[in-house]
């Protein structure tokens, strides 16, 4: 009879337990779903995966997969007749084949640039061995991967850094204007900070263009021997040459100067291009695939495109540089940045 009591008595207490058990972790389950919903398990997770695309040079030097400098040491900077390095399978197989196989044909670059309005720089379509861009904006709204990673790495901080410390003695030498400046430690917490990007009020304005030069029925060059405008810090091209392409010349040409650097600089400031006879071809950058060419601006940082012949394709390219001209006036100085250069044994340097 007693066992028939407990019976009776503890049946009841174990359902009703088991349901204020089963109330309990569904209460729990709620919060946990709510917590979840408010806040990305990405969001959650982001800061403790690692950027699985840093890596480092075999002299410990820092880089990223994307980073069109990864395979480049100091040893490779050339500092005459100004500061430049030229690296030929700049950047792995596996990247630079979706380059390759994702470049925009012309009718694209047509297209985007048909939605630019004129004082965004709309360009006029048509002419041969013309330089057309897809600027960094276009790139994050029309381009498919991996143009979009590579324009965001190239315009970074990190990118930067990379920039600094392979090109350091260069900038010091051939550009004392700016290299105070580039040399602040607080430079990428003050110019790379959340809300500046894409604002206007960038300082150091680093970013990326696909550029293509079109077509053309006759041989010619579509830029002779000339530097860059002054408030450029340094400029890069890498090739993306279409592997049908067999059309001869088109490549880079690395000049020095003959006479005093005071002559040249006088043409170059009246916007002039320079006479092949003030100058000689240092060196010769051929036209290649996954080829790289970076170099630092100066006064003597002269270049040219060479003579192209005529063909059906566009000559493709990455245009990777780094700008300081909303602020050019407050850094850059011509004047200062030629003021002790002298004729040597190549052409000109700076003492």
């Amino acid at each position: 009879m007693k066992q028939l009591l407990v019976a009776i008595f503890a049946i009841p207490m174990l359902l009703f337990l088991t349901l204020i058990s089963e109330l309990w972790r569904n209460n729990e389950e709620g919060n946990s779903s709510t917590i979840s919903s408010k806040i990305p398990i990405s969001s959650l997770q982001q800061p403790y995966l690692p950027d699985r695309n840093i890596k480092y040079t075999k002299n410990g030097r820092r880089t990223h997969h994307f980073s069109i400098l990864q395979k480049v040491e100091r040893e490779n900077v050339h500092m005459k007749p100004f500061p430049h390095l030229v690296i030929r399978e700049a950047l792995p197989q596996d990247i630079y084949s979706r380059i390759d196989s994702n470049f925009p044909p012309s009718d694209l670059f047509q297209k985007i640039n048909s939605f630019r309005k004129v004082s965004a720089g709309k360009q006029n379509f048509g002419k041969e061995n013309y330089r057309y861009d897809i600027l960094p904006k276009e790139i994050r709204e029309f381009l498919p991967e991996p143009y979009p990673s590579l324009l965001e790495y190239h315009s970074s901080c990190a990118f930067y850094l990379e920039v600094r410390d392979l090109f350091e003695e260069g900038i010091q030498r051939f550009r004392p204007d700016f290299y105070k400046f580039l040399n602040n430690k607080n430079l990428c917490s003050e110019l790379f900070s959340e809300g500046k990007k894409d604002s206007g009020e960038d300082e150091l304005l680093m970013a990326m263009r696909v550029g293509i030069n079109s077509p053309s029925k006759i041989a010619s060059s579509n830029k002779g021997p000339h530097i860059d405008r002054m408030s450029e810090i340094f400029g890069s091209l890498l090739y993306v040459r279409n592997e049908s392409d067999k059309t001869a010349g088109g490549d880079f040409h690395i000049h020095s100067c003959r006479r005093r650097c005071s002559r040249i600089l006088n043409l170059l400031k009246k916007n002039k291009q320079l006479e092949s006879p003030l100058l000689k071809i240092i060196k010769t950058v051929k036209y290649e695939a996954n080829t790289l060419v970076f170099f630092i601006n100066s006064p003597l940082s002269i270049h040219s495109v060479g003579l192209r012949h005529p063909g059906n394709f566009n000559r493709q390219f990455l245009s990777i540089y780094g700008d300081v001209m909303k602020i050019s006036k407050k850094y850059v100085h011509d004047e200062s940045c030629c003021s002790n250069c002298v004729e040597g044994v190549i052409g000109c340097k700076f003492l």
